[in-house]
């Protein structure tokens, strides 16, 4: 009784735009933001203004330097701003900075979407997860501060974010989804956690000025594409753990000429077609001594012309930088054990 109260008092006192839905009121106008309210937990949503081109208008886009409270009061009640909604910035191309509180838990489906003036970014520490392309399109955001926090990231959330240069994933980050980084044509750098087990396809699909990447022991599946086009890597270390190699996950990768490789080929379940097409084989391969006859005698490994057997150890390799006390460091350096 006492919510339906509270959602017929809003009703009643709030503006025009407002749309009961669900126990929820959609239009709550604050300070130049729209939210969706829910009365029952008190806590509010960022949505969508209404605007965008050919469409009925309900309000002017989303423009320039916007910080969003960590809660709103609407007639007597305050409500804590929790959620950036689905599509609630998409395509706010004058949009230059954003600023988001610490109660926010949850970033929705191409929240960002084609902000293409916005340059930075810091995602509150209460996220876990950020969905899928919700910065997708940001063509000019240099600077994504993501919490230490996160343990998944979707499909497509920073494809095509063509300025951005380089990332610091979160360790406790488990899979690198598919299309994550697709065209992100200014990343140079890139480290994964050691806790990743797969990386989907497309992940780093066109991502022109990467030049090297080490894909940590414990990685079973390199997907599909994963890495095509890529065409700035030199250097590329592939683990142990990985078993399955998807189509053209190297294909065009035309600056490719250093390849560590510890995985035992035997073990990989079935090579697709196009895995290092484009790839120049009178590079060096890399391998361990007691995988060298199955390199020899395996596609596509046997197209290389120079497989070297110099790799030591093909049980470890470390994923995050150390320093020399074993601390873990921003340094793009890596500890090979062997």
């Amino acid at each position: 009784m006492k919510a339906f109260f509270k959602l017929l008092t809003l009703f009643l006192f709030g503006v025009t735009n407002l749309t009961a839905v669900s126990g929820n009121l959609a239009g709550v106008l604050y300070n130049g933001i729209y939210y969706e309210i829910e009365d029952v937990t008190n806590t509010a949503k960022v949505i969508f203004n209404g605007y965008r081109s050919g469409e009925k208008q309900r309000g002017p886009a989303y423009k320039g330097d916007i910080v969003i409270p960590d809660s709103i009061t609407y007639i007597f009640w305050k409500f804590e701003v929790t959620t950036i909604g689905s599509e609630a910035f998409y395509d706010a191309t004058e949009l230059t900075s954003i600023t988001l509180p610490e109660t926010i838990v949850k970033i929705e489906n191409s929240a960002f979407q084609g902000c293409t003036s916005l340059k930075s970014v810091r995602i509150p520490s209460n996220v876990t997860n950020i969905s899928q392309m919700a910065f997708e399109g940001c063509s000019n955001l240099t600077d994504i501060e993501l919490p230490s926090s996160m343990t998944s990231l979707d499909h497509a959330v920073f494809r095509n974010c063509t300025s951005l240069t380089t990332i610091t994933l979160p360790e406790k980050l488990e899979y690198i989804a598919p299309s994550i980084f697709a065209g992100c044509t200014s990343l140079e750098r890139i480290i994964i956690p050691s806790d990743v087990y797969a990386i989907g396809d497309h992940a780093f699909n066109n991502c022109t000025s990467l030049k090297s990447i080490i894909i940590p022991n414990g990685v079973d599946v390199i997907a599909s594409s994963a890495f095509e086009n890529c065409t700035s890597l030199t250097d590329v270390v592939i683990p142990l753990s990985a078993t399955y190699l998807g189509e053209k996950v190297f294909r065009g990768c035309t600056s490719l000429t250093n390849i560590k490789s510890y995985l035992n080929p035997q073990k990989v379940e079935y090579y697709y077609e196009g895995v290092f097409d484009g790839v120049p084989k009178d590079g060096t391969l890399h391998v361990s001594p007691c995988y060298l006859s199955s390199y020899q005698s395996t596609y596509p490994w046997s197209e290389f012309y120079n497989i070297q057997a110099d790799l030591d150890d093909p049980e470890a390799i470390e994923a995050v930088p150390v320093d020399a006390d074993g601390n873990k460091t921003p340094l793009f350096i890596y500890n090979i054990r062997g």
